[in-house]
């Protein structure tokens, strides 16, 4: 319950200190900062809501946690582009966990016509498509959105992410090198002989 309210807590908490330190101790510096970090808390769960708090557990892999927060969302069309494209990249990656390979292409396509996701989040939508589009064998597409992914400023775990796919996608594809063997059937020399004929 915490997390699904965090912000209004939080805005409910500095409020109170703010009324103490004001009234109790005769703070009111303190207390004008302790208000205004309450204002921000409840700003920001009014403007917010719960679809960040849900993208965040997305990214740590909490998705049945991500899910149920999601849930709290009402009218997901009303949302502002920001935050309906987090809504749409926060369902495309609870898809993508629990194999829903087609539903999740779909959201994140959305999201990125969408606008304002965050560089960050923009590259995590790339990959999550490239990864999709390596399991569905169009490796072509794949290394494309790899490219394009990495054109964005990301975190080093992510970049290495790609760079892992991307090398993974060109070994796949990779024409069979024919195998060297020591057990082969020809004599030392043989191939000179032929050679000579």
């Amino acid at each position: 319950m915490f997390d699904k309210y965090r912000q209004l807590i939080l805005s409910l908490i500095f409020g109170i200190y703010g009324t103490v330190a004001l009234f109790f101790f005769d703070w009111p510096v303190l207390s004008v900062f302790l208000y205004l970090a309450a204002i921000f808390f409840l700003y920001s769960f009014f403007a917010f809501g719960p679809v960040f708090v849900a993208f965040a557990y997305a990214k740590r892999d909490k998705f049945e946690s991500a899910s149920k927060i999601l849930d709290l969302v009402g009218s997901p069309e009303k949302l502002s582009s920001r935050k309906a494209a987090y809504y749409t990249l926060t369902r495309a990656l609870i898809h993508t966990n629990s194999n829903e390979l087609s539903n999740a292409e779909a959201d994140l396509k959305k999201a990125l016509n969408g606008s304002g996701l965050l560089e960050n989040d923009e590259a995590l939508a790339y990959f999550k498509l490239a990864c999709i589009n390596h399991l569905q064998g169009r490796d072509e597409g794949a290394l494309a959105l790899c490219h394009t992914a990495l054109r964005y400023r990301t975190t080093t775990s992510l970049s290495n992410d790609i760079k892992i796919l991307e090398e993974q996608i060109r070994r796949t594809n990779e024409p069979p090198r024919k195998p060297i063997s020591i057990f082969s059937r020809r004599q030392p020399g043989q191939d000179l002989e032929e050679n000579l004929d």
